[in-house]
C-alpha cells in the first residue's frame, strides 16, 4: 500500500508511475539476486541467475500486472533476510527478524524463507556460519517475525486463511483430499512447464478452466506425482555433492508448496504471479548444476548455447506478452484463447469491450461466461450496461434488476441500475435502489457515495428546469 501511495503522489494516479515502479521493483529484484548470489556462491553464477530471472516470460504478469508487484517485494525483502541470516554478528538476528516481517507484510509468501532457511540448518547447508547458536536465534527471531505478523493479520482481518471462492478455486467444492492432491500434481507439471517453455500463458485460470481431478490417472497428474518424490529426493541426493542446487531446490519447493492447494487452500486454483518466487528456485538449481557442468571443458559450448537459447526465447515471449498487458481488451482476449474455460476471462473481456463501445461483443462474451458459469449477477448487469449501449433500455432494466436479485448486495450491480435509472431521469427509482442495496449489503459508505452523486444530478436537473420522470421500467 505504500508504494502505491507513493505511485499516486508522484504520477497523480496516472498509470506510468504505477507501471515504472513495477519496472524499478522487478529492476532491483534482479540486482538483490546478484549481490545474494555472488555472496554466497561466484560472480558468473549469480550473473548467470540474474540474467536468466530478468527475463523469464513467466514473470510478465508481475511486472505488468500492478497488484502482482506484492510477490516482487516479498521476494526482495525474503532474499535478504536470506542473506543476513548466513552471517555473523550480534545484530544478524535482529535484521533477519526485521527483514522477515517487511517480506510478510509485502506478502505472505513470504513465509517460504522460515521454511528455508529451517530446512538449510537440518540439512547442513549453511556452512559459512559455524556458530549453531547464532543460527538457532536468527531462526528464533523469523518465527517471532512470523507471531507479530499472524497477530496484525488477525487483528485486522480477525483470521489466518484467506477467505477461498469457489469460482476462483474450485478446490473448495472438491470431493475429499485425494483430488486436491491430484490436482496441485497436475499444476505443478504445469508450473515446471510455462518455466520450462512459456508459450501458454493466461491471465486467469478459475472456473471451469481448471477444475478438481477426479482420479490420478491424467498424464500431468502423474507428472506431478513424480516431481513431488523426485524433488525431495533430489535435495538429499545433492545435499553433500552439490549444496547449492540443494538449496535452489529447496527455495522452490518452500515457495511452491504454500501455493499449490497442496496442503492450504488458497484463493486461487493457479495464478503465474505467484509463481514470482518458486522460479527463482528453479533458476538458481538449473545454474548451478550448469555450473558443475562447466568444469568439463567439452560441454562449455554446449552448455552456452543452451543459456543464450533460454536469455533469447524468454526475452523474446516476454516482449509478445506485454504487448498483450497494453489494454485489459487485449489482455483478455489473449486470455480467451489461451483459457476458454475460464468465466472470469470471458466476463472481464466483456467489460472491456464496453469501455470500448462495443456492445455487442460485449453481450457475446458476457453471454459465453454465463454458459461457462451460470447465474452470475454481474454478467447480467453487464449486459444491461450493453443493451442500453444499444439504445434499449428497457430490455437493460431488465436485465439489471435481474442482477440485484440474483445477488442483492452486489455493489456494481447496484451502481448500474442506479446509473441507468438516473440517466432517464427516473430520480425516485434510483434513490429505492440505493435503500434496497444499503439494506441488502450493509454498506453504508458506498450507499452515500451513490446518494450524494445522484442529489448531484437532481439538483443539476432542477437548474436545468428538467422535472422528474414517472415510472417507465417494469420491474
Amino acid at each position: 500500500m505504500l508504494t502505491f501511495a507513493i505511485d499516486w503522489r508522484v504520477g497523480g494516479g496516472e498509470a506510468w508511475s504505477f507501471q515504472l515502479s513495477n519496472i524499478l521493483l522487478h529492476a532491483i529484484c534482479v540486482l538483490v539476486i546478484f549481490w545474494v548470489v555472488r555472496a554466497r556462491w561466484s560472480h558468473g553464477v549469480a550473473a548467470a541467475c540474474a540474467a536468466l530471472f530478468a527475463v523469464l516470460a513467466l514473470h510478465t504478469e508481475n511486472v505488468a500486472g500492478i497488484v502482482a508487484r506484492a510477490d516482487i517485494l516479498a521476494t526482495i525483502f525474503g532474499l535478504l533476510t536470506w542473506h543476513v541470516a548466513g552471517k555473523k554478528g550480534l545484530k544478524t538476528p535482529l535484521w533477519a527478524g526485521l527483514l522477515m516481517l517487511a517480506s510478510l507484510l509485502s506478502k505472505e509468501i513470504g513465509i517460504a524463507f522460515l521454511g528455508l532457511v529451517v530446512a538449510e540448518e537440518v540439512l547442513g547447508l549453511r556452512p559459512e556460519n559455524r556458530d549453531r547458536r547464532a543460527r538457532l536465534l536468527v531462526i528464533a527471531a523469523m518465527a517471532v517475525a512470523v507471531a507479530i505478523y499472524l497477530a496484525l493479520r488477525i487483528s485486522a482481518i480477525e483470521t489466518v486463511a484467506a477467505p477461498v471462492n469457489p469460482q476462483s478455486n474450485p478446490l473448495v467444492r472438491a470431493d475429499g483430499a485425494d483430488q486436491q492432491l491430484w490436482t496441485a500434481s497436475a499444476n505443478l507439471t504445469r508450473t515446471v512447464r510455462l518455466f520450462l517453455v512459456p508459450a501458454e500463458l493466461a491471465a486467469d485460470y478459475s472456473y471451469a478452466e481448471i477444475m478438481p481431478y477426479p482420479s490420478p490417472w491424467s498424464g500431468d497428474v502423474l507428472a506431478g506425482l513424480g516431481l513431488w518424490l523426485l524433488l525431495p529426493a533430489a535435495v538429499l541426493v545433492f545435499r553433500r555433492r552439490a549444496p547449492g542446487v540443494s538449496s535452489g531446490l529447496l527455495l522452490f519447493l518452500a515457495a511452491y508448496v504454500p501455493v499449490s492447494n497442496l496442503l492450504l487452500l488458497v484463493p486461487t486454483i493457479f495464478a503465474e504471479r505467484l509463481l514470482y518466487l518458486a522460479s527463482l528456485g528453479l533458476v538458481l538449481a538449473g545454474v548451478l548444476a550448469a555450473a558443475r557442468l562447466w568444469k568439463q571443458p567439452r560441454r562449455r559450448a554446449a552448455l552456452l548455447a543452451a543459456v543464450a537459447v533460454l536469455v533469447t526465447a524468454h526475452s523474446a515471449r516476454s516482449a509478445f506478452r506485454a504487448h498483450d498487458w497494453r489494454s485489459a481488451r487485449a489482455l483478455f482476449s489473449s486470455a480467451v484463447e489461451i483459457a476458454p474455460g475460464s468465466a472470469r476471462n470471458w466476463f472481464n473481456l466483456g467489460v472491456a469491450d464496453l469501455d470500448h463501445d462495443q456492445p455487442t461483443e460485449a453481450i457475446e462474451h458476457l453471454q459465453e461466461s454465463l454458459r461457462i458459469l451460470p447465474n452470475q449477477a454481474q454478467a447480467y448487469s453487464f449486459i444491461g450496461v450493453g443493451l442500453d449501449q444499444l439504445d434499449r433500455p428497457k430490455d437493460a432494466h431488465v436485465e439489471m434488476y435481474r442482477a440485484t436479485r440474483i445477488e442483492p448486495g452486489c455493489r456494481l450491480c447496484a451502481i448500474n441500475l442506479v446509473n441507468l435509472y438516473t440517466k432517464y431521469g427516473f430520480f425516485a427509482d434510483a434513490r429505492s435502489e440505493i435503500e434496497r442495496y444499503r439494506k441488502s449489503s450493509g454498506n453504508e459508505p458506498e450507499a452515500l457515495r451513490m446518494l450524494t452523486n445522484l442529489q448531484a444530478v437532481e439538483d443539476r436537473a432542477k437548474e436545468l428546469g428538467e422535472k422528474p420522470r414517472p415510472r417507465l421500467f417494469q420491474r
